[in-house]
């Protein structure tokens, strides 16, 4: 049976509109958007698809303040959206969370928020030190060491130049206005994903959050 079956799809919906609703009152509303497969999902069959287990928010940080991610947070954990162990990864330098996730009841569907950056023209997406293992990224691809701050995946920045708000299944919600060359980027054909992973086709090495000058950008030689 798929997981998203019909009480997991009314529960999605019923939390990616509280998702807006706290982004609104945050002030961050037009910077949340949906992405890899529930928009894969939304763009193809207008649903969710089979294969996927959770619902992945994206947020464009430029422009938004520490001040306001936490009043976002706050309000998502006032509106019962945490479990009881918030899993949050978060900037050494700044403090800004990365990402994080968050599922109202065990039943429902596990929510990831991704808090993306631009960085030489690309948009990147992390999990700090959590990526670095050889489980996500094979070491003798990306060659990245245990010492490294953090792991980033990336996407051209003109793809996530511009959103553009949809109405699906009853809410308005935000995808990528480039939708079709973001799915090309991380679906590269558009197929159901095995396990709902995207390619890691551009990854950026952070040995240390507070120095840019030494990150270093890998294209994946093996696609």
């Amino acid at each position: 049976m798929p997981y998203f079956n019909y009480d997991r799809k009314r529960w999605a919906i019923e939390d990616i509109a509280t998702c807006y609703k706290c982004a609104e009152k945050a002030g961050i509303h037009n910077n949340l958007f949906v992405n890899f497969g529930v928009l894969l999902g939304i763009v193809r069959e207008n649903d969710f698809i089979k294969n996927d287990d959770d619902v992945d928010m994206c947020v464009k940080t430029d422009g938004i303040s520490k001040e306001q991610q936490d009043v976002y947070v706050r309000l998502l954990d006032e509106n019962n959206m945490f479990m009881a162990r918030k899993k949050i990864s978060r900037r050494q330098d700044t403090g800004m969370a990365l990402w994080f996730t968050l599922r109202r009841k065990p039943k429902r569907a596990k929510f990831c928020h991704w808090w993306g950056f631009e960085w030489q023209k690309f948009w990147w997406w992390s999990k700090g030190r959590r990526w670095i293992n050889p489980g996500k990224f094979d070491e003798k691809v990306w060659g990245y060491s245990k010492d490294d701050q953090g792991i980033a995946l990336g996407i051209p920045a003109e793809y996530m130049e511009k959103l553009m708000w949809i109405d699906f299944k009853g809410i308005r919600i935000q995808i990528p206005e480039k939708y079709g060359s973001v799915l090309d980027w991380e679906y590269p054909g558009w197929p159901i994903p095995r396990c709902g992973s995207s390619k890691h086709q551009m990854v950026c090495i952070i040995p240390k959050w507070s120095t840019p000058l030494r990150w270093r950008i890998k294209a994946n030689m093996a696609l």
